[in-house]
């Protein structure tokens, strides 16, 4: 059995509301690399893993991290 490559899309990837690695790091406007380095480095959104080496993020989870992570400034 091969390995399965992050970057490609699950089966389950089309499950509603679930992203796969790289639409998660095209809604945050980074890299996949620089996503895949917040996830390593508990900084990002919390995901779920599906095998060793594919993980999928929940729509509404990735939008609250966003949420939470938005500086207001008052101007």
């Amino acid at each position: 059995m091969g390995h399965t490559n992050p970057n490609k899309t699950p089966a389950s990837a089309g499950a509603p509301g679930m992203l796969t690695n790289a639409q998660t790091a095209a809604r945050l406007g980074v890299s996949v690399k620089y996503l895949n380095n917040m996830r390593y480095s508990g900084r990002g959104p919390a995901f779920i893993r599906l095998s060793r080496r594919c993980v999928v993020y929940d729509a509404g989870v990735v939008n609250a991290w966003i949420e939470a992570n938005t500086v207001r400034t008052a101007a």
